[in-house]
């Protein structure tokens, strides 16, 4: 649909790459890393643990991070995505939850 659409339009993706899908539509993907919340949540399972709450921490390296340089865009506005990345992963910005519905 945004390769046929009749005016520019950009796509993010959550979980992993899909950027060979529409690469000319392609931002970014909010990438996850399910491998080390596995390991250490089965860890815990088998050590009797039987309950309890996984956060899947964002940043470069984690469980949660942003795909990286944002494609389409130029320089100065990937630059400033990684600063924002950089900021919410350090928790200079904080990102709250939000799930009111979006009323025009």
């Amino acid at each position: 649909a945004v390769r046929e659409a009749d005016r520019s339009v950009y796509i993010t993706t959550t979980y992993t790459d899909k950027q060979v899908q529409a690469p000319d539509n392609y931002l970014t993907s909010d990438l996850f890393d399910f491998t080390g919340p596995i390991k250490e949540i089965v860890g815990r399972v088998i050590a009797g643990e039987r309950g309890g709450f996984w956060s899947l921490e964002y940043g470069a390296g984690k469980a949660r991070s942003t795909q990286f340089p944002i494609s389409n865009v130029s320089a100065d506005v990937d630059a400033k995505i990684r600063r924002l990345a950089a900021d919410v992963a350090s928790g200079a910005i904080t990102v709250t939850k939000n799930l009111d519905e979006i009323v025009p």
